[in-house]
């Protein structure tokens, strides 16, 4: 069954990704993160990806409290966010397996396994986003 005139503008207005930086204490945590914003960017996310580029690469679900990594090819680390920004919540997600809900969560940062650790992020940080994407 093919797709209608309305569903596919509003499936070609969905591709068009817009990037950000995440950064935080003066420190860039990735500069070309995807900022999912739309139904379908949130439920595509990283699906269909083969990985994770340490320091660059990333997802921001906006708005979003609980993520999966069902059909996913790879661990994650997830980063709960809330409406300004502050960690409420980090975790590593495995394959198949479906992340935790966190009090306070409004969208989250989907990163390589190990940027957690990396990046020293704890909960109370505040992230900043960078629409310049410039690392």
């Amino acid at each position: 069954m093919g797709l209608s005139a309305l569903q596919k503008l509003r499936f070609e207005f969905d591709m068009r990704r817009r990037y950000v930086a995440i950064r935080t204490r003066g420190q860039t945590v990735a500069t070309d993160v995807l900022w999912a914003r739309s139904f379908l960017a949130r439920g595509r996310g990283l699906l269909g990806t083969h990985g994770l580029t340490p320091g660059r690469d990333g997802c921001l679900l906006d708005p979003c409290r609980r993520i999966h990594c069902h059909g996913m090819k790879y661990p994650i680390d997830t980063i709960h966010l809330s409406r300004e920004f502050y960690i409420v919540g980090l975790e590593r997600v495995d394959i198949g397996k479906t992340g935790a809900r966190f009090k306070g969560s409004r969208c989250v940062l989907e990163l390589a396994s190990g940027e957690i650790e990396r990046c020293g992020l704890k909960a109370g940080d505040r992230l900043s986003i960078d629409p310049s994407r410039v690392g």
